[in-house]
């Protein structure tokens, strides 16, 4: 899920709304089959953020058929459709982003561990998330992801000035 959700990040910046050869893409029936019986089998905050996962999922890809493409890295003025256009991209992203941190919280648990990461622990993650990508730093598979791109700027700045990200909170209950 985690390489998913880079995947689907840089694609969505890129503009390439298919997979490129090779690329995790989606979940597989046996994934979500083993996703529903970790959360069967969990309890207390694992047992809700691991809810979380497939409802996040199945949001975002229903939400995958609205996607067009827009390359993102190359954008240096508004296309038609402006700023709502634009920043139905930036949510896309931030959202496969909110499922990547959460998963990724999940990492030490899947192992046998201690789930550590509290909500504002993801939150901060996320926020962090956007912006590394924004930086050009490769956490988070960003890359170069949206440098070029002075309205990205702008909104994670936003993000963090109010500190909330989608989807709206509460996300994590």
């Amino acid at each position: 899920m985690i390489e998913i959700s880079g995947n689907r990040i840089q694609a969505i910046a890129t503009g390439h709304l298919t997979p490129k050869p090779g690329l995790a893409w989606e979940l597989t029936g046996g994934d979500i089959e083993a996703i529903k019986e970790c959360i069967e089998l969990s309890v207390g905050r694992e047992k809700t953020y691991l809810k979380q996962i497939p409802l996040l999922y199945q949001a975002l890809m229903s939400r995958w058929a609205d996607q067009s493409p827009e390359d993102l890295y190359s954008m240096r003025s508004l296309p038609i459709g402006g700023m709502w256009r634009v920043q139905f991209l930036f949510y896309s992203i931030e959202d496969w982003l909110v499922l990547k941190v959460l998963c990724e919280a999940l990492m030490d648990y899947a192992r046998g561990g201690k789930l550590t990461a509290t909500f504002e622990d993801l939150d901060e993650n996320i926020l962090k998330g956007m912006g590394w990508i924004n930086n050009g730093s490769s956490k988070f598979s960003g890359g170069i992801l949206l440098i070029s791109n002075p309205q990205f700027k702008e909104f994670v700045d936003s993000r963090e000035g109010v500190r909330i990200v989608r989807p709206e909170k509460p996300v994590w209950t």
